[in-house]
């Protein structure tokens, strides 16, 4: 429990710490101001523990490190177990996760009871093992605030990609993709900015619950349970039907099972956005209203949830860009304020004479 604890490769190189019989965890952290960097951890079946049930642990940094979990078994990448939710402090409170992979892992960073506080992971990247199963998401946090997911990239968890109860979460910059069930869940909604979601399963790829407010900006779901029967691609407080206003803007939704579902209680607004190829050909419900591919963008516009969509197909690239001749190219609406200066590829957001949909700006 020693506060102000370094421990690091020398400059410019790595450690890697490969786990032998009877020990299951890599590193157990607890005490405050402690940086763990450039320390790789293969094989243990618990790799990297945060937090502590005796007093908010503050101030860690994690850094520059791969944890590769065992190929088989359940397994945890990086995790705060402690649950302090009656206790009066957060189980971990200031995390940055930064340069860090967590490989072949059931559930890759999650805080399991919590609350975690003030969490940052930035250039991170999450792989499991593949398969199904609840609860084996790549990234999952049960309880806590403030959550920054940038440049996060998960992929092939048996269960979601970003499963978060959190408040006050932003997902900016990422890629959720090749997944068995949801791509992002967010329990009390959330931005989520400039990114790509596609190849999800089960449920939808995009799930809020409580709200208050959710908004999907220069943000591609795509191949949500394609041809996997009608469905729905994004969920917006279906279980909960809690109220919560939704934000879609200059974003790109298609070759899905089918569309986006708002409860009665919801606030809509779409615009700048692109609808095609979704199965079912039903691009929103809510309640009795519901607006279909061959409908046009014009309803959208009648009932007042926003304008300037299209309703075509954008010829994505096998990458997900924009091809050359999409009829999307300079078809987003700028926002006037809390609009990103630059793409995913930290590329300039304008380029010709309006925004592209979606993620990349690439005319």
């Amino acid at each position: 429990m020693k506060k102000s604890v370094v421990l690091t490769a020398a400059a410019g190189e790595s450690v890697t710490v490969v786990a032998k019989s009877g020990y299951t965890y890599g590193l157990a952290v607890e005490a405050s101001d402690v940086v763990i960097n450039g320390i790789n951890l293969q094989g243990y079946v618990y790799g990297l523990q945060v937090g502590s049930s005796t007093a908010a642990q503050k101030n860690v940094v994690i850094s520059n490190l791969t944890v590769t979990s065992p190929t088989s078994g359940w397994t945890e990448g990086i995790i705060a177990y402690s649950d302090t939710t009656k206790k009066g402090f957060a189980t971990s409170e200031g995390l940055l996760i930064k340069n860090v992979q967590v490989l072949s892992t059931t559930m890759g960073i999650s805080c399991n009871a919590g609350p975690c506080h003030d969490w940052k992971l930035e250039n991170v990247k999450v792989v499991g093992r593949g398969g199904s199963g609840l609860g084996a998401d790549a990234i999952a946090v049960e309880d806590g605030d403030n959550r920054l997911f940038l440049k996060v990239d998960v992929s092939k968890a048996a269960a979601d990609g970003i499963d978060t109860k959190a408040t006050r979460v932003v997902v900016w910059d990422c890629t959720v993709h090749d997944l068995a069930r949801n791509g992002i869940k967010l329990w009390h909604g959330g931005d989520i900015v400039n990114t790509l979601v596609h190849h999800t399963g089960a449920d939808a790829a995009i799930v809020t619950e409580q709200g208050p407010k959710t908004r999907l900006l220069h943000t591609t779901v795509v191949y949500h349970n394609k041809g996997g029967g009608s469905g729905y691609s994004m969920t917006f407080g279906y279980d909960s039907q809690a109220a919560q206003t939704v934000e879609i803007i200059d974003s790109i939704i298609g070759n899905t099972n089918g569309g986006l579902y708002f409860n009665t209680k919801s606030a809509i607004q779409i615009r700048g956005s692109v609808f095609f190829a979704i199965d079912n050909g039903q691009v929103l419900e809510q309640g009795s209203t519901g607006v279909s591919l061959s409908d046009g963008a014009n309803k959208i516009v009648s009932l007042g949830m926003g304008n300037a969509n299209l309703f075509v197909d954008p010829k994505l690239t096998a990458t997900y860009h924009l091809g050359a001749s999409s009829p999307a190219i300079d078809k987003g609406q700028t926002l006037v304020t809390n609009y990103p200066a630059v793409d995913c590829q930290a590329q300039p957001r304008v380029k010709g004479q309006a925004p592209d949909p979606g993620p990349f700006e690439d005319y």
